[in-house]
């Protein structure tokens, strides 16, 4: 099957999906117990461990989590509260409970109206209206085919006097769809065309004889290039790019490449006539989707992914977040509030841009295509009033549970920062007044593309601010793990972030914190050490390295080839370890970071002297025998049998990695 197709299912197919998902359900209330559960990633159910439900606000010391999956709000002074059960100045507060909308966007005109009296009847109205495309013999439809119509947002309540949302015998099958995307109207839950480029189509049309409203010949072409890309893909029979495989050119029901390269030889237009050539041609004339919506779109669509260009890893480490405030808060002068969360929990506040009214419009129009309804939510929190952006310089990657549900998010703190000030709102606010209150960029890409749509100017200076380090609280500590020998923070020294770990006064306590200190002495100069920065009688300070350069996370993309030079790597780490007279015992993918200089090696609390006349090959590193296993890490070595052990992550024979390094020792001279 063509690798930009998702496989179609079959009734049988879907029908085992839904009691699958239905049996998980249930069977997930048990294992929760033991913080587990099945989740679906990857086209596959997985067992893997799931965060707990529960609520604190504080570790065990007092001091705020780094992992946010159990953090809980600053709590509201009581004018805030006040504000927050307050009615808005222009979002009425809803009396009843909303019913989500159980329309869609394919309904059905009555048989005795035909294609003419609709026209009629939303000419008479005064409603803005649009045929999309195939058009050229309206009134008349071939049996089979449907009729794309395009409608303001006041339309949509007046469908139901045109349309049935069943077939009857004679129904003609339109497809609606307004220009903010209104439940019932939508595309994926998304406005079919971002509302900018909707309210440019409605205004901008011509008369088909004097009485079908149909777009203007350049927004026409614009308009279908978009949906060709865009809402069909690999099934517009469109090559990705020159010279590529169309994929499914015989399956078309639309000649998309011919009709598209007249139309664009009519307009003057040069530009290639493939998915990416398109996509150029729609970013040039500043009618391209948006991040957020080409990834909202490319489930079932993986091509469309192909079309975002990666960005280059940013110079300083970290995530720059952004959280888009929207009005319901903004009139309730919530962002101090939100801001002080952020702080508190380590992320660095450098913007806080309170959106003018073309901005609004702007932000309205291009953020999330548009949509800004209240989705599953009571209330809608209205459209952006305000953006925060945060540098978060210790994000930490998302766990499987997340990916499952949010594919593009690559910090999970600055996801679980979001839930944490959607709940602390609404744990003030009635069950059925409940509001979507703020919105945030999945990652730093569409972070950066939210503030050049609104506020282009400050973008210079929030970069140079974030090259400056961290220059929030300098005593904040962060609780990141908890041991019964120690206890380890995010701490920032001279706006970088550091990791302080403290060490119990007990025998294990001692024993690993001088482990430490050795390590330091024989290995400060290493290029594959950590960076120790101070000691002091029961602590010390080394640098942090991101969470997202762990062996373990940073595999996705990395060839077989890259995979054996990370082996062949760490056998020179630990060969040298050994000729110092000692073993680490404990090399896990968990302890590997992978940095431009190469992989580091990370914890030496077991780090203990080793014989150095015992053979390499045969040490307790590469092999896990020849000295005693400390505290609970099982033998853990190069070649362990374990899930953890680093071969075993990277996917490499022992022999094989055994192998390569021993040529390229042969090549040192």
């Amino acid at each position: 099957m063509d690798k930009h197709v998702e496989a179609k299912k079959s009734w049988a197919r879907r029908k085992l999906g839904r009691l699958q998902k239905s049996l998980v359900r249930q069977v997930n209330k048990f294992l929760a117990l033991s913080h587990k559960g099945y989740v679906f990633y990857e086209g596959r159910w997985t067992l893997t461990k799931i965060r707990p439900k529960k609520t604190r606000h504080t570790y065990h010391d007092g001091v705020r989590a780094w992992d946010l999956s159990d953090a809980a709000p600053l709590p509201f002074d009581e004018p805030a509260l006040l504000r927050l059960n307050s009615e808005s100045r222009s979002l009425p507060v809803p009396k009843k409970k909303k019913r989500k909308s159980k329309l869609r966007a394919r309904r059905y005109l009555k048989p005795e109206l035909g294609i003419d009296g609709l026209v009629e009847g939303l000419e008479q109205a005064g409603y803005r209206h649009v045929f999309l495309r195939w058009f050229e013999d309206l009134p008349r439809v071939e049996e089979g085919e449907d009729v794309d119509l395009l409608v303001e947002d006041e339309v949509v309540d007046a469908l139901g006097e045109w349309f049935l949302a069943k077939p009857v015998a004679g129904a003609i099958r339109f497809d609606i769809y307004s220009a903010g995307g209104l439940p019932g109207t939508d595309f994926r839950g998304l406005p079919y065309y971002e509302k900018r480029l909707a309210e440019q189509i409605l205004d901008h049309t011509v008369l088909l004889r004097d009485r079908y409203r149909v777009p203007h010949p350049r927004t026409h072409f614009l308009s279908l290039a978009y949906h060709a890309v865009y809402h069909k893909a690999h099934k517009s029979g469109l090559p990705p790019g020159a010279g590529e495989d169309p994929g499914l050119a015989a399956d078309l029901e639309h000649e998309y490449p011919s009709i598209l390269a007249r139309m664009a030889a009519e307009q003057g237009e040069e530009c290639e006539i493939s998915l990416k050539g398109l996509h150029g041609m729609l970013e040039r004339h500043d009618w391209a989707a948006g991040i957020d919506t080409i990834r909202k779109l490319s489930p079932g669509r993986p091509l469309l992914l192909e079309l975002i260009e990666s960005p280059p890893r940013g110079e300083v480490p970290g995530e720059l977040c952004v959280f888009v405030v929207r009005q319901w808060a903004w009139e309730r002068d919530l962002v101090p509030w939100m801001t002080s969360n952020l702080r508190a929990y380590g992320f660095d506040v450098q913007l806080v841009h309170e959106l003018d009214e073309a901005e609004r419009a702007v932000a309205a129009s291009r953020i999330r295509g548009g949509n800004w309804n209240r989705g599953p939510w009571p209330e809608s929190g209205g459209p952006p009033y305000a953006l925060i952006a945060a540098y978060d310089y210790v994000p930490e990657p998302p766990g499987i549970q997340l990916k499952s549900t949010q594919p593009f998010a690559v910090n999970a703190r600055s996801v679980e920062m979001k839930s944490l000030l959607r709940d602390g709102i609404n744990r003030h606010v009635a069950k059925d007044e409940r509001v979507n209150a703020v919105h945030s960029a999945d990652d730093e890409q569409e972070a950066w593309e939210y503030l050049n749509l609104v506020c282009p100017d400050e973008i210079s200076g929030l970069q140079a601010a974030i090259r400056s380090g961290y220059q929030g609280d300098p005593y904040l500590k962060l609780a990141i793990n908890r041991s019964n020998r120690s206890v380890s923070h995010v701490v920032f020294r001279n706006g970088r972030p550091c990791i302080l770990r403290h060490y119990a006064d007990s025998e294990a306590g001692r024993l690993s914190l001088e482990a430490e200190r050795k390590a330091m002495k024989a290995f400060a100069e290493a290029a594959w050490a950590p960076r120790w920065e101070d000691f002091g009688p029961n602590w010390f300070v080394q640098e942090f390295l991101p969470q997202r350069d762990r062996l373990d996370e940073r595999l996705v993309g990395l060839d077989h080839g890259s995979r054996l030079r990370i082996a062949v790597d760490l056998l020179s780490t630990l060969a040298e370890i050994h000729a110092a007279g000692y073993a680490h015992r404990d090399v896990h993918a968990g302890n590997v970071f992978l940095t431009d200089d190469g992989p580091r090696l990370i914890d030496f609390e077991t780090l203990v002297e080793q014989d150095p006349g015992v053979p390499f090959q045969e040490s307790y590193d590469v092999c896990g025998k020849g000295l005693p296993s400390p505290f609970v890490t099982g033998n853990m070595c190069l070649a362990s049998d374990s899930s953890k052990s680093v071969l075993k992550v990277l996917g490499i024979e022992f022999d094989e990695a055994w192998a390569a390094w021993i040529v390229e020792r042969l090549k040192v001279p």
